[in-house]
């Protein structure tokens, strides 16, 4: 129904008429209601909220929030999207508009708009976004539809029988098959890209491979054949990572190695004992975040069983890589810069620094991983907050033989650009130097009082750590040797050295790596592409064996 609001100022100016003698009471009344009809203001419909639950971080965190119906169409506040998509959002009153920025993509969403852009493209909406008492309402059609979810890189679902936004990662986990010949049996997990993974026995008969920034699809039912060797295997979805258990009959041996076109993690199951499992007909792979339920099927008529298959990527002796052994350098740590609470530098287009570091430590951890028999530690291995002087402090303790901290370079010029890599010093190579420096060493703010002092503690005591310095300069200078030979135009920064705190402390070779700057628009763009990271942390890894080889020469 719509109700009317009558403008008091209409009945007085009448009163004031009539008073005078211009005019009559008969007529007052019909033409105040005549007068207040012209001067009628709708009262607009209040948007009605909805309880809902939004399930986060790859179905594994959910939280309780509204949505808001308003004309029989769903709309979302703009500021809980921004929470749900950890999106940096900006308020812009005179230009009637609100822009989110997260990882790379702009989204500008304009007051009673039809029209998003999205990373300067145009997207229709079905319907307008609606501003109601200095709140936005973004329609949930618009949320869940492609032209949304496919440039942000999600996959955002409204289940109305439950009254669920599920909002997950693109997945990049596609499907698992498997190979079998007589006491040697093949995994093959097939992804949509490079993915960094890390094994583990946690029991005698229990292989786990975590596989880092794997995303399962919740909608699909992972399912291999069983075999004599393989008798249990789950898929379990985390926030950061997806496990994947198996269980395997006892005495066996196994390898796992990552193969492309297309990629695929392939672990290769060995009998070694004379123990005999009894096959399963089929095993389901559970996804679900906090199970690791396994549902059996029934048995299957032998008949019917399709023969085993093997190609020539299984092997009864499995060739293990070439990968360079190393007899002076046998362990590395790798420093994934900032995390947490602290995002470091952030684009333009909402590109959280952490992130990138996380994303480039994984894609060099891997080709180490592959391509040598070193022991290769990660700082972090996901979105977590880790004070500076514990970055070394893990070194020192793992007795490391290099640390290289990744980061990504930021400054007030938005024209600056390239690649650098810096050393220890008391004292910056310039301005610019000193400058890049400051702003790493600004996270100590966000540090407790007893870490700042032990902090100050383990800089006082670290000046008489000089003897690292040189070797710290030759490794840069090996990495910053291979940048000019990258596909892509970056610019070579060169060396530079400065007193950053992350480096501190360090009982070996230390450097810390600015690998483009996000405060530039195409390098934040470039930043965001698979493709250019790997380049990037191929570029590291050459000068790394560079310099390594130049050490077991010595």
């Amino acid at each position: 129904m719509v109700n009317f609001r009558f403008s008091i100022l209409n009945y007085y100016f009448l009163f004031i008429l009539e008073r005078n003698g211009v005019l009559h009471s008969k007529i007052t009344i019909p033409l105040f209601l005549l007068l207040s009809s012209l001067f009628v203001t709708p009262v607009q419909a209040q948007p009605v909220p909805l309880s809902i639950k939004v399930t986060l971080d790859n179905g594994t965190r959910t939280e309780n929030a509204k949505l808001y119906e308003l004309n029989k169409e769903k709309f979302l506040d703009v500021s809980d999207l921004a929470d749900f998509l950890a999106a940096d959002i900006k308020w812009l009153p005179v230009s009637k508009k609100v822009i989110l920025s997260l990882k790379g993509v702009r989204i500008e969403l304009t007051y009673f708009g039809r029209t998003a852009t999205i990373n300067e493209q145009k997207v229709k909406m079905t319907s307008v976004c609606r501003l109601e008492k200095g709140d936005l309402y973004v329609p949930l059609s618009f949320i869940i539809s492609r032209g949304f979810t496919k440039p942000v890189g999600l996959r955002i679902k409204f289940d109305e029988s439950t009254k669920t936004l599920k909002i997950f990662q693109t997945p990049n986990i596609s499907g698992v098959k498997t190979q079998q010949q007589e006491g040697l049996s093949q995994l093959i997990l097939e992804t949509q890209e490079k993915l960094y993974y890390e094994t583990s026995l946690e029991a005698a008969n229990k292989i786990t491979v975590d596989i880092y920034k794997g995303v399962l699809d919740q909608d699909k039912k992972y399912t291999v054949p069983g075999n004599a060797l393989v008798t249990n295997m789950n898929l379990i979805q985390k926030s950061n990572k997806v496990s994947w258990v198996i269980e395997v009959c006892p005495e066996f041996e196994y390898s796992v190695k990552v193969v492309d076109n297309p990629w695929r993690i392939l672990v290769n199951i060995k009998k070694t004992g004379a123990q005999v499992c009894p096959p399963e007909s089929e095993i389901s792979a559970s996804t679900q975040p906090a199970s690791v339920a396994v549902v059996k099927a029934p048995p299957v008529t032998p008949e019917l069983s399709p023969p085993p298959v093997v190609t020539p990527e299984i092997r009864s002796k499995p060739e293990p890589p070439k990968k360079v052994n190393t007899a002076k350098i046998r362990t590395i740590v790798i420093d994934p810069g900032h995390g947490g609470k602290d995002p470091g530098a952030i684009g333009q287009y909402g590109t959280k620094e952490k992130d990138v570091n996380l994303s480039l430590a994984f894609k060099l951890a891997q080709l180490l991983h592959e391509k040598t028999n070193l022991q290769v530690i990660l700082t972090r291995k996901e979105d977590e907050f880790i004070p500076l002087a514990e970055r070394t402090q893990i070194a020192n303790l793992k007795k490391a033989d290099l640390f290289v901290s990744i980061h990504c370079n930021s400054g007030l010029d938005r024209k600056a650009s390239g690649f650098e890599i810096y050393f220890l010093s008391e004292r910056a190579t310039d301005m610019e130097a000193e400058a890049v420096a400051n702003i790493e060493n600004s996270v100590i703010d966000l540090e407790d009082r007893s870490a700042v002092t032990d902090k100050l503690k383990a800089i006082l005591w670290s000046l008489t750590l000089n003897e690292f310095v040189n070797d710290s300069s030759e490794l840069c200078s090996f990495v910053v040797g291979r940048v000019n030979e990258m596909d892509v135009d970056l610019l070579n920064r060169g060396v530079k050295q400065a007193g950053f705190y992350v480096l501190r402390g360090a009982k070996m070779p230390a450097v810390l790596v600015e690998c483009a700057f996000l405060s530039n628009k195409r390098e934040e763009r470039l930043l965001n592409k698979g493709s250019f990271n790997d380049k990037i942390a191929k570029t590291i890894f050459n000068g790394i064996m560079d310099y390594i080889e130049r050490k077991e020469q010595e």
